[in-house]
């Protein structure tokens, strides 16, 4: 859980870098919590829906945010992300281990820790 709050503590924060560990448990909690607001907002109806869609909004700028961490990590611009027309792409680098020592995007998160 420290990863996701770590995710959520840098909020809108593009620059630096983040490990895979922050990636993928910001993003399998919020999977977890959507998929669980989404059976709610299906049982009890439009409040459920208003709950999930403002949490969806809530975790849009902070998922943004990490996404471009995670690509920095790995030594690629931010820019990137926009290849998620091409998800194997994405995926890839995204699981891909980081650069060890700094890079242009900062030092490694590996090392910070």
């Amino acid at each position: 859980m420290n990863y996701y709050f770590l995710a959520l503590k840098r909020y809108a924060k593009f620059s630096g870098r983040s490990q895979r560990a922050e990636y993928w448990w910001f993003y399998s909690i919020n999977t977890i919590v959507l998929c669980t607001l989404g059976f709610l907002s299906y049982k009890i109806g439009d409040v459920g829906l208003i709950i999930a869609v403002s949490f969806g909004l809530f975790i849009l700028v902070p998922s943004f945010a990490v996404l471009v961490r995670r690509l920095h990590d790995v030594g690629e611009s931010g820019m990137m992300m926009f290849t998620s027309v091409i998800p194997l792409w994405l995926l890839n680098l995204t699981v891909k281990d980081g650069d060890p020592g700094e890079n242009k995007y900062g030092p490694n998160p590996k090392n910070l820790n």
